[in-house]
């Protein structure tokens, strides 16, 4: 009983001080959503916004990769918009994975 209990508040520890948010990411659905929102208006202006958003809340590579996921991506690459294409690398920059995606697209398209 001495064990359960103390798991019990091993995972409330966790989740107060937030040791555990690596994994899960930082934002909650309705940051997440807004943040998507913003990315599939396809304006450079708000797709600014949205990396802006993420970059201040320290989101998780995780947050980042549901708010760029290949739907988005390939609507962004299908812009043919430079502004919204920069505003893009200047977010991913940090995530190889992502930027493979968005460029391998852009290449394929081109």
């Amino acid at each position: 009983m001495a064990k359960k209990k103390a798991a019990v508040e091993k995972r409330a520890a966790k989740k107060a001080t937030g040791t555990s948010a690596s994994r899960r990411g930082v934002l909650t659905a309705d940051q997440q959503k807004k943040v998507r929102k913003l990315l599939k208006s396809k304006d450079a202006k708000n797709i600014k916004l949205a990396v802006g958003l993420l970059q201040s809340t320290d989101a998780t590579t995780d947050d980042w990769s549901k708010s760029f996921s290949s739907t988005v991506i390939s609507q962004l690459v299908n812009t043919w918009d430079c502004d919204v294409w920069n505003a893009v690398a200047a977010g991913l920059h940090l995530f190889s994975g992502l930027v493979k995606e968005f460029m391998g697209l852009a290449v394929e398209r081109y």
